[in-house]
């Protein structure tokens, strides 16, 4: 997920999530997830569901990282 979609109101991103379009553990080239972006802009309720998201699934071994 992307600092623009962090920043969209907490239905936009669940259904992103929740469809499969959007990792949560994806770490973009400072390695930041969704979760540190939401809470760095000030977006408490994505980051809030964010969290919750990232608590349901484990950390996969090698999260995938931002191509650049």
């Amino acid at each position: 997920m992307r600092i623009s979609q962090v920043s969209l109101k907490t239905p936009q991103v669940k259904l992103l999530v929740e469809e499969g379009l959007a990792d949560v553990w994806v770490r973009d080239r400072w390695g930041n997830t969704a979760h540190d972006e939401a809470k760095r802009v000030g977006a408490r309720y994505v980051a809030r569901y964010l969290k919750a998201k990232m608590d349901e699934m484990p950390e996969p071994d090698s999260a995938p990282q931002h191509q650049s």
